[in-house]
């Protein structure tokens, strides 16, 4: 069944029209129509099950069938700081990322950043992530919408961090993530530099803020591999891929 994100509070009402950008979605993409039903969240803990029972050009209304409160977030309070890539990059590691149960994603702006965002372009940018993560919670059946904030510099970013558990991946790094001690309840943030790696001097940045450095087994991953392995390990280790 399909599950659709309403950006605005689904009222408490047995009867109510889709928002716009659910009816463009459901209606004129996926060619829905009368008697269809479908799955609607509106970043509570709470889905509704309606059925489609009007459609005209401009409007569509559904009914409550049935609603019910489904917590399929992850225990653990995780975040992805991701140094820029290019479109389609950037755009797959945040899709997987929310997928594999982050609760934020950071874009960094960082010396060997291949990406280079002008002010005219942060906004579309940012809007472009966000859909990309409802799109991902729509399909994962995550029914709340992680943080994508804006991107920042390194230095401002580790400035106003304030998070437990702060990690970064270097392959030069002599412990393993098995090796990393981990508190139940503890947030945690992973920091993935660019193409070319965190710079000497941003990795004597990030120690002074207390990073912990670890790599990812003998092999050098591609940026966008990497923060999405970390994830995958730190679910295993730590989360619910084993429940």
């Amino acid at each position: 069944m399909s599950r659709f994100y309403s950006p605005t509070p689904i009222p408490n009402q047995q009867r109510w029209a889709l928002p716009d950008a659910v009816f463009h979605h459901a209606i004129r993409v996926l060619r829905l129509s009368i008697d269809d039903e479908i799955t609607l969240f509106d970043g509570s803990s709470t889905e509704y099950h309606v059925k489609i029972v009007s459609v005209t050009k401009q409007a569509a209304e559904v009914v409550l069938i049935a609603q019910s409160t489904e917590n399929r977030e992850s225990p653990l309070t995780i975040s992805l700081a991701q140094a820029l890539l290019n479109h389609d990059k950037m755009d797959w590691v945040i899709q997987k990322a929310v997928e594999l149960g982050v609760k934020e994603i950071m874009p960094l702006m960082t010396e060997r950043s291949m990406v280079k965002l002008t002010q005219d372009k942060v906004k579309p940018r940012v809007e472009r992530w966000l859909n990309i993560a409802i799109s991902a919670c729509e399909q994962s059946g995550r029914n709340h919408i992680p943080i994508i904030h804006t991107p920042q510099s390194l230095e401002s970013w580790t400035s106003h961090l304030s998070i437990d558990k702060k990690v970064v991946l270097h392959p030069q790094a002599s412990v393993t993530m098995r090796e990393l001690t981990y508190q139940k309840g503890e947030s945690v943030v992973f920091a993935v530099g660019p193409e070319g790696g965190f710079s000497p001097e941003e990795m004597t940045l990030l120690a002074r803020y207390q990073f912990s450095s670890i790599r990812l087994g003998p092999r050098v991953l591609r940026t966008e591999t990497a923060g999405l392995a970390i994830l995958s390990v730190a679910q295993q280790l730590w989360g619910d891929f084993t429940s």
